[in-house]
């Protein structure tokens, strides 16, 4: 059975809620494994209402934008998935799954976007100096660095948002699915191994 990587922003806290239903929803048809940083004290885990039910790959890192991009590759190179699937356009994780996937160009790479993670903190423009392009420098998801990566967001075949949802503005360019589509897209990406005819990725 081919499998599913998905990436997820820090694990320890909600935005694992997001990636659960996307993951359970595919995982009638492929083998599902998340991956993610999880960002706090050693003995932290994963966001305990989750923690059973799937099998993680973690890795503990701050949020520094410096301690991020040094485990960035460490966490890519775990991912064993033949599909990888970014939890949020943000460093934490659009970042590895970008490596895991080689930019998209070795394997397919998707994108979840449940946010608008463009729309920045401060609300005029002395306040968007302020707290978007002044303070937060060494924190990997600050605006800038959310910004400073979205070229890449072209790396994606795909992007999905909720149901009933279009696609944040700052995505408008890439290719919408609902879940229904997407797991059809990838079915079609990943041919049964029992198919003769296919002849992999």
């Amino acid at each position: 059975m081919k499998r599913v990587s998905f990436f997820v922003h820090d694990l320890r806290n909600n935005p694992i809620v997001r990636a659960v239903p996307l993951a359970q929803a595919l995982a009638a048809d492929f083998e599902v494994e998340i991956l993610g940083f999880l960002h706090g004290d050693a003995d932290t885990g994963v966001y305990a209402p989750y923690r059973d039910l799937f099998a993680y790959r973690t890795i503990h890192c701050s949020l520094d934008v410096t301690s991020v991009a040094a485990a960035a590759p460490r966490l890519a190179r775990m991912a064993t998935g033949d599909v990888i699937y970014a939890c949020k356009p943000l460093v934490t994780s659009l970042g590895p799954a970008l490596l895991a996937s080689g930019f998209g160009r070795r394997k397919p790479l998707l994108l979840d976007a449940e946010d608008d993670e463009w729309v920045p903190m401060g609300k005029t423009w002395p306040e968007f100096i302020r707290r978007d392009v002044v303070k937060g420098w060494r924190h990997a998801s600050a605006w800038k660095y959310t910004r400073a990566l979205h070229p890449f967001v072209r790396c994606a075949r795909a992007v999905t948002v909720s149901p009933g949802c279009a696609a944040p503005a700052s995505l408008e360019r890439t290719p919408v699915r609902q879940l229904g589509e997407q797991r059809e897209y990838i079915s079609s990406r990943c041919p049964s191994e029992d198919d003769p005819s296919s002849d992999g990725m």
